[in-house]
């Protein structure tokens, strides 16, 4: 019989030698183990394409990378693996996105414990898939919701409220965009007339509570911003004198 192998990408000692330990001694599997920047470069992070991989990711995003980004870059690299993501996020916008990407587990990182982590494994590798019950209550809860972003915003008006949900500015994603400021603050009006949401502050708060901060947005966009603005910062010898802007904490 072939030895199983999983990989198992994490950015966290701990929580990486606790996987590993799980998966050799349930399941006697060889277990590889890299760090979720090795996706994307060369070499590829796995000598070979394991049976199973674990992709544990927690609350924020890491290094300004969402879960979703690096779910995507997984899948990327391993298109015939099988993946389940380990992760404490109970997002709406995070559940939609990652079961739109076809991934076959999400376990709870709030409730995990060893016998969740092998039920788990046990149900993909049987070829199921296995999903902690907060993203199907998630879910449900947010098809019962007439006036849930899903249904009343388009897609572009979502990207938008990506933005916002990282605290920019009307003018900063102007910039981002291409679009003017006005034409921004008329998008903002939408949104929140279109979320019965009357006020900025309650509207970064909606967003936040969804999970806008992790939707994948204006990628390239955002980068060329932040590399500008970083630059022009040290052209005039300036320093940051306050946190880069956090989409987990309240401005």
């Amino acid at each position: 019989m072939p030895t199983l192998s999983i990989g198992i990408v994490t950015s966290t000692i701990i929580e990486k030698e606790w996987l590993s330990d799980i998966c050799k001694k349930a399941f006697q599997a060889q277990v590889a183990e890299c760090d979720f920047t090795a996706f994307g470069r060369n070499p590829r992070p796995f000598n070979s394409p394991p049976n199973l991989i674990i992709l544990n990711i927690q609350v924020a995003p890491i290094q300004g990378i969402t879960a979703i980004a690096i779910a995507k870059s997984v899948l990327s690299e391993y298109p015939q693996c099988r993946l389940i993501l380990l992760s404490a996020l109970r997002n709406p916008v995070v559940f939609l996105r990652l079961r739109s990407l076809a991934i076959q587990g999400f376990i709870d990182g709030n409730t995990v414990s060893p016998e969740i982590i092998k039920h788990a494994i046990n149900a993909v590798l049987a070829g199921r898939s296995y999903f902690s019950p907060i993203v199907a209550n998630t879910l449900s809860n947010l098809r019962k919701d007439p006036l849930a972003f899903n249904l009343v915003l388009s897609d572009h008006q979502q990207n938008i409220l990506s933005l916002i949900a990282r605290f920019y500015t009307d003018l900063e994603i102007s910039e981002i965009t291409g679009l003017t400021a006005a034409t921004i603050q008329s998008r903002r009006r939408d949104i929140m007339n279109r979320l019965n949401i009357h006020s900025t502050p309650k509207l970064i708060h909606y967003a936040l509570t969804m999970g806008f901060q992790h939707l994948e947005a204006y990628k390239e966009q955002l980068a060329k911003y932040q590399s500008v603005t970083q630059t022009s910062k040290e052209g005039r010898g300036e320093r940051d004198l306050v946190p880069v802007k956090s989409a987990e904490s309240p401005p």
